[in-house]
């Protein structure tokens, strides 16, 4: 199953983070790691719960890891699987 899919599977929040996060680590040459800011959190449009909620959510379905330091916002790390891979 496509990452997509699984991200759809979960809600139409985490699909839109999902989104965003692909399209942010394409724009920094497919680096995995996304550093959430500012910019990123306004332009999602959801509440701050809702964000963490479907960012946890990402996690708990293995799609994303999260690393949260106190006082910064958290940075993502896309976990790409290879289309052969089944889950």
């Amino acid at each position: 199953m496509s990452w997509l899919v699984k991200a759809a599977d979960i809600g139409i929040t985490a699909t839109k983070i999902g989104f965003h996060l692909w399209h942010v680590s394409g724009m920094n040459k497919q680096d995995p790691v996304v550093k959430l800011n500012k910019k990123f959190i306004g332009n999602l449009g959801v509440s701050r719960q809702t964000r963490y909620r479907a960012l946890n959510d990402l996690a708990n379905a293995g799609l994303i890891t999260i690393e949260q330091k106190n006082g910064h916002y958290p940075e993502v790390t896309l976990i790409f699987r290879s289309s052969r891979q089944s889950s």
